[in-house]
């Protein structure tokens, strides 16, 4: 159990750490807020290119208005086309030309409220965006262009226009700034959903783990405690030849139980880390039922009755519909009827297996449950049957041979195994 706890202490600091910003990575992933970030490039920038082309054609006009405008005009196509690409790059570049353009527009326009509009919406635009480390460096260049700005703006004198323009510009960025908020605020939403969502898979997967942890235990340990006791009174000897039978036969039994347990999980794990492969040859159906009914009659004390019209010679791994079968006798054995018999039938198409068996079945709001993993009922002795993976194990691997597995009830249980049939032309089954 401490494994179990330390697997949980893990995933709550995995899942924590990922609500903690570190100095690599932003406040919220740029690609959730791309589209909205560039609109509000494309309104800032063609904002400012209005505004030097106003400021030009006034009294005041400068030589390097047009080269302004032009750089604006540049950036706004540039956002526009941005915001129609899934780009997830990081616009620190961008940035570095949005804040240049900007820089030169209050050069040219002056003035300290189209100072202090645009260069707040880049500060801050660049703490939200980028990572820390890059965010800083942003600004230390956004302060050192403001300072330069202070110094070849500031002193500029004007009119009207100049005065009106600047604020504008403050309120336009104000409007800029705001809108970027409001796409940080849902983004971080989403975010945290997203967090909260990878959480309850976590501790849904870690309820999952401990579950299988405990069954797996406990059903290990159930045949392992009869082989070791079994075991220890033959060592002792001194027993009559049937009773030494007896628990020869309890030993099989046991031993059995635990291989088939020790089969299904292997066949979970593999499919988990996709390794799990079957083979596709013809088979002897009924040679392959026999196989697996071969000594189990004697240790279950009673006769299960086989149906066969003929060989039935189906495209099937042999190790795994062996497995099929058994785990399908044992999901009866425990939860159906007295009386278990297997039908074996060739299709024009198909070959298919039947279990029945005479218990009172399923409720039909279950049949497709119990192939689920880990979905177990109570046995006949009232206890927990197996770690619940048989059946789902058991259709896995028939649907991987090209068939299917399901389950009916109509007067009896019936679990069917369908597999293709071997064409007529293939050899002898195995």
């Amino acid at each position: 159990m401490e494994a179990v706890f330390g697997a949980d202490t893990v995933v709550m600091a995995q899942v924590a750490s990922m609500q903690r910003p570190r100095r690599s990575e932003s406040v919220v992933k740029f690609s959730d807020i791309a589209p909205t970030y560039h609109m509000v490039r494309a309104f800032t920038a063609a904002s400012s290119a209005g505004a030097l082309a106003i400021f030009a054609s006034s009294w005041d006009f400068r030589s390097g208005a047009w080269l302004a405008v032009a750089l604006a005009v540049a950036a706004t196509a540039d956002a526009l086309w941005q915001r129609t690409r899934s780009s997830a790059v990081v616009p620190m570049l961008r940035m570095v030309f949005d804040g240049a353009v900007l820089t030169l527009a209050v050069i040219v326009i002056g003035g300290p409220a189209l100072i202090a509009g645009p260069f707040a919406y880049l500060l801050a635009a660049a703490l939200l965006i980028l990572p820390l480390n890059r965010a800083l460096l942003m600004i230390g260049y956004f302060a050192a262009w403001t300072v330069a700005v202070y110094f070849s703006a500031i002193t500029s004198v004007g009119g009207s226009t100049r005065m009106y323009l600047g604020m504008g510009a403050a309120f336009v960025f104000l409007v800029a700034l705001g809108v970027l908020l409001v796409a940080v605020g849902d983004s971080v939403r989403r975010t945290r959903a997203r967090q909260k969502a990878m959480l309850e898979d976590a501790i849904e997967e870690n309820r999952a783990r401990t579950q299988l942890l405990a069954s797996v235990g406990h059903e290990l340990r159930t045949p392992l405690t009869a082989v070791v006791g079994f075991s220890q009174i033959l060592r002792e000897g001194n027993l009559p030849k049937h009773e030494i039978d007896d628990l020869i036969a309890s030993l099989a039994r046991e031993a059995f139980d635990l291989a088939g347990i020790v089969d299904d999980l292997l066949v979970a794990a593999r499919d988990q880390i996709g390794e799990l492969s079957v083979i596709a040859v013809t088979v002897n159906t009924r040679a392959q039922v026999a196989q697996v009914l071969e000594g189990w009659e004697q240790s279950i004390g009673s006769e299960i009755q086989v149906a066969s019209s003929s060989e039935a010679k189906a495209l099937a791994d042999p190790a795994r519909l062996r497995q099929i079968v058994r785990n399908l006798l044992t999901n009866a054995l425990r939860y159906g009827g007295d009386q278990v018999r297997v039908e074996i039938d060739d299709g024009p198409e198909c070959v298919n297996v039947r279990v029945c068996d005479d218990g009172p079945g399923v409720p039909q709001d279950r049949w497709q449950r119990i192939f689920e993993p880990y979905e177990r009922e109570t046995g006949k002795d009232q206890q927990p049957a197996s770690v619940g993976l048989g059946l789902a194990v058991s259709r896995q691997l028939a649907r991987r041979m090209g068939g299917d597995l399901t389950y009916r009830h109509t007067g009896e249980s019936v679990f069917e195994l369908t597999l293709p049939r071997a064409p007529a032309i293939e050899g002898a089954g195995a």
